[in-house]
């Protein structure tokens, strides 16, 4: 019984939690990212999470012509709505806006920001009551269609 108490807190309205991000850009030939997040429970079941994911040189399309010297970055304002009652595994909708910029200097400055919409499913395992793992295979709708899934850790204070 106090197992199930312990559970049912998880996803409880005003919860809140910072945590890190690895991110895979699948756009061409972009790489790996480094993010920050912060998530906090609105309802029960609706959370708001806010983040930030730095991709460093070497990581935006081929396509563009300027791999070497080049970075990018991209700003996250997602929704969860998280599905079913809390236990151990949880999935959620995502949906959420971006904004990104590739920017770098090689035979000429890059320099595009993109304004973007997210959409996709999360997949929340708690390892304990202050930890969680999450992985979110979601698509970016910038100027393109891009695959960027993510796999997180968060730390929840209360």
């Amino acid at each position: 019984m106090l197992a199930m108490c312990g559970l049912s807190a998880m996803a409880q309205k005003g919860r809140d939690g910072i945590g890190g991000n690895i991110a895979y850009n699948l756009y061409n030939d972009s790489g790996f990212g480094l993010g920050v997040k912060y998530q906090y429970n609105i309802t029960d079941n609706v959370r708001i999470e806010p983040s930030f994911t730095y991709y460093p040189v070497n990581t935006i399309p081929s396509r563009w012509g300027h791999e070497k010297g080049c970075y990018s970055w991209l700003l996250n304002a997602n929704l969860h709505f998280l599905i079913g009652k809390p236990n151990r595994w949880r999935s959620y909708v995502i949906g959420g806006l971006a904004y990104g910029n590739m920017k770098g200097k090689e035979e000429y400055d890059v320099n595009n920001k993109m304004l973007g919409i997210n959409a996709g499913l999360g997949f929340d395992y708690r390892i304990s009551y202050a930890l969680s793992l999450q992985l979110e295979p979601k698509i970016i709708l910038q100027k393109e269609i891009t695959l960027a899934p993510t796999i997180g850790l968060t730390y929840y204070f209360k």
